[in-house]
């Protein structure tokens, strides 16, 4: 009787010892059920607008680029970027601008990338212009993408990102991003 009990001892021993190195499945984790967030749901939850485009070659070469209030009587007043190199006529020309508005301060990043380089420049100014904001976006896109790019709504060199009242209106302050030659 003792040697059955110890070899059923051995037995059990063996049979926790081969069940115990099988494959294990995988313990949850606390994000098991999260879902990735796309770039476009992650800016709409932080409410961040951003806006990527090639820069028109009617308004190349630039060697400023700054982030701009225009106000309704034309006064441009300048709120943030800088210098940004010789390369602007380089045919890979794009900025890339993320901004976020929260009560009166505006905060983001401007970049610009060429072929040959990327340069980037932090901004945050405060103003109450901010809490002002009706529109995000440049004015209406209406026609193709060629279209946009040819005519554009580069006016002036000035691009709309937001403004104050409804699209159009000439009474409206814009945030914009400026070129200057």
């Amino acid at each position: 009787m003792k040697n059955a009990f110890i070899l059923f001892m051995l037995l059990s021993m063996g049979f926790a010892a081969v069940t115990g190195c099988g494959p294990q499945p995988a313990k949850p984790s606390a994000n098991e059920f999260q879902e990735t967030l796309s770039v476009d749901e992650l800016t709409r939850l932080l409410d961040f607008h951003t806006l990527k485009m090639a820069v028109p070659q009617s308004q190349r070469p630039f060697g400023r680029i700054y982030l701009v209030l225009v106000k309704p009587d034309g006064t441009v007043v300048v709120k943030g970027g800088g210098g940004m190199g010789d390369d602007t006529n380089s045919p890979t020309c794009e900025i890339l601008i993320g901004y976020r508005v929260e009560g009166e301060t505006v905060s983001g990043r401007l970049e610009l990338q060429t072929a040959k380089f990327s340069t980037d420049s932090n901004f945050s100014f405060t103003d109450p212009f901010a809490k002002q904001i009706r529109v995000f976006g440049t004015a209406a896109f209406f026609g193709t993408p060629e279209k946009f790019r040819q005519d554009g709504y580069w006016k002036n060199g000035i691009l709309q990102l937001a403004a104050d009242g409804p699209p159009g209106d000439t009474n409206n302050t814009i945030l914009a991003i400026q070129l200057v030659k």
